[in-house]
């Protein structure tokens, strides 16, 4: 027992010597993780002196008065500790390196399109709102980034499926950034989208019309994929959207002819969705969950994983 002991106070004083020397570190983000993690290791969750509240500054309180706290661990306990201010551009480089487990089975060309475009989304910003440091980013400039895009698809033509695909980047760039310092900070971003299909107006048919179209040779301007679609929704009565959904591969190719076939089927009247790879697919506790970068295409998952997505209504 008297050597349990001993080893757990060596093991405590050897923390203690750890979290004082990163407390003292001359790099602001190294303090400031050596903050956060002395908040949680006495049961606090992270956070700065301005988002306490009374019962949780008065809980701080009681712990200084009761222990023994050195002065920058005192500070660091009451969320004294300065927050690092960091640009988007450094908060993509922490992503880059923190994600690069993903890229092990991915080619050059896939990283390089991946990565311009979560670059080219952070210029965007940038030019909508202003270089703000990371960690002024707020829920309001992810919102005015929204409209932002709302205005520039309906002045350019653009697909909201752009848009979207910027927003998600941010959104996961954030969320990878927050985990890195062990933080549960609501991610600006989240829920944050532009809706991508337009509500089609569905008129209804009387039975002697859907017999007619049903008919082999009713429309013969229509092509047979789309005559075999008509079919399968009159037999189903499934809706459109349930119907067509457009999965191509992850890379830029593939984006780019999701969209042109999209253009194509809402040409013939109906709805299509793209699988939108970088989306959220769970919510865990740890923030979103998304597909990893090294799934290119439906052939790298299982029949599970497939089903899995189907099942939430995702694919």
């Amino acid at each position: 027992m008297a050597a349990e002991i001993s080893v757990r106070l060596e093991q405590d004083w050897r923390a203690a010597k750890a979290r004082g020397v990163s407390l003292c570190a001359q790099d602001v983000a190294e303090r400031y993780r050596a903050a956060a993690a002395l908040q949680r290791s006495h049961g606090f969750e992270p956070k700065s002196a301005l988002d306490l509240t009374d019962a949780e500054l008065l809980d701080r309180l009681r712990l200084l008065i009761i222990g023994q706290h050195s002065a920058p661990e005192q500070k660091a306990l009451l969320g004294l500790t300065p927050e690092p201010q960091f640009s988007l551009s450094d908060a993509f480089d922490r992503f880059w390196d923190y994600i690069k487990d993903e890229w092990i089975r991915v080619s050059h060309d896939q990283q390089r399109v991946k990565r311009n475009i979560y670059l080219k989304a952070i210029r965007n910003f940038e030019e909508a709102i202003g270089a703000l440091p990371f960690q002024k980013v707020e829920r309001s400039h992810a919102v005015q980034f929204r409209a932002w895009w709302v205005e520039r698809v309906k002045e350019k033509g653009l697909k909201p499926y752009t848009a979207n695909r910027e927003i998600n980047s941010l959104r996961r760039m954030f969320g990878v950034n927050y985990d890195i310092d062990g933080l549960s900070t609501t991610n600006p971003f989240s829920g944050v989208r532009l809706k991508e299909t337009a509500e089609v107006a569905r008129i209804p048919l009387e039975t002697e019309q859907i017999v007619g179209l049903a008919k082999p040779g009713a429309l013969p301007a229509l092509h047979d994929d789309f005559v075999r679609l008509l079919r399968l929704l009159i037999n189903t009565g499934m809706r459109p959207v349930e119907t067509v959904c457009i999965v191509y591969d992850r890379d830029q190719a593939g984006q780019d002819g999701a969209a042109k076939a999209v253009e194509l089927i809402e040409a013939q009247g109906l709805t299509a969705t793209v699988f939108a790879w970088d989306a959220p697919v769970s919510r865990g506790q740890r923030g979103d969950v998304f597909i990893p970068a090294a799934v290119g295409d439906l052939a790298d998952m299982s029949s599970k994983q497939i089903q899995w997505l189907r099942e939430r209504g995702l694919l």
